[in-house]
C-alpha cells in the first residue's frame, strides 16, 4: 500500500515539474497536475496542502544546497600548494568535489528555481544566490587585490555563472557533459578573474 501512495506521489511531482516548467508556477494549475498525474484533485490534497507545496518539495533541496555549498566553501582549508598550482587538472579534482552536492540534485529543481519560481516563496532565490556569489566573489577579489576599483565585477561575475550554469543544463542531456562544462566554466571564472586581478598576464605570452 505504502509503495503505491510513493508511486502517486512522484506522478503527481513529476507532472507538477513539466508543467511548471512549461507554463511557470502562475500557468499551471492542480486540475491540469492531477490530469497529467492520472489522478483526482482529492487525491492530490492527500499528499499536498497546495500547488506551492509541490513547488517548494521539488526545489528547496536545491535552494539549500546551493546555499550551503557557498558557505561552506567560506571555510573550506586549500592547501597552499593547491592555491599555487599551475596543473589545471588539480583546480578540476577540487571544482568537482565543491559541487558534488549540486550535482545530486536535478536539472529540472535548478531550472524551477531559477527559471519558473515567480509566485511562490521562492521567486527571489535567483537574485538571493546572485547577491550571495556577489558577496562571496567580492571576499575573494578584496583578498587578491585590495586596491581593484571595478567592485561592481563581483555581481556581474555571479550573474555570469548562473546564467552560465543555466545554458549548460539545457544544451546538452549527458550528465556527465554537464558536470564537466560546468567545471570549465566555473575554473574560467575563478582562475581567469584571479589572473586578472595579480596582473599575472605576461605568461600568456
Amino acid at each position: 500500500m505504502q509503495k503505491k501512495k510513493d508511486e502517486v506521489k512522484k506522478r503527481l511531482l513529476d507532472a507538477a515539474s513539466r508543467q511548471f516548467i512549461k507554463k511557470g508556477f502562475r500557468g499551471t494549475s492542480i486540475r491540469t497536475i492531477v490530469k497529467q498525474a492520472g489522478t483526482t484533485i482529492g487525491n492530490f490534497y492527500n499528499y499536498f496542502d497546495g500547488k506551492e507545496a509541490v513547488f517548494c518539495e521539488l526545489t528547496e533541496e536545491t535552494y539549500l544546497k546551493f546555499k550551503y555549498l557557498i558557505d561552506s566553501h567560506r571555510t573550506m582549508d586549500y592547501e597552499e600548494k593547491l592555491i599555487k598550482s599551475s596543473n589545471m587538472d588539480v583546480w578540476r579534482d577540487k571544482i568537482f568535489k565543491l559541487f558534488t552536492p549540486l550535482f545530486e540534485v536535478s536539472d529540472e529543481s535548478f531550472l524551477l528555481l531559477f527559471e519558473n519560481s515567480e509566485g511562490t516563496k521562492y521567486q527571489d532565490a535567483k537574485d538571493d544566490i546572485i547577491n550571495f556569489l556577489s558577496e562571496h566573489f567580492m571576499e575573494h577579489i578584496m583578498q587578491v587585490n585590495p586596491e581593484y576599483k571595478y567592485t561592481q565585477m563581483s555581481k556581474i561575475i555571479a550573474r555570469q555563472l548562473i546564467a552560465a550554469v543555466i545554458e549548460i543544463l539545457k544544451i546538452t542531456e549527458d550528465e556527465d557533459m554537464k558536470k564537466q562544462l560546468i567545471v570549465e566554466e566555473v575554473l574560467f571564472c575563478g582562475l581567469g578573474v584571479m589572473g586578472i586581478l595579480k596582473g599575472e598576464i605576461n605568461d600568456w605570452y
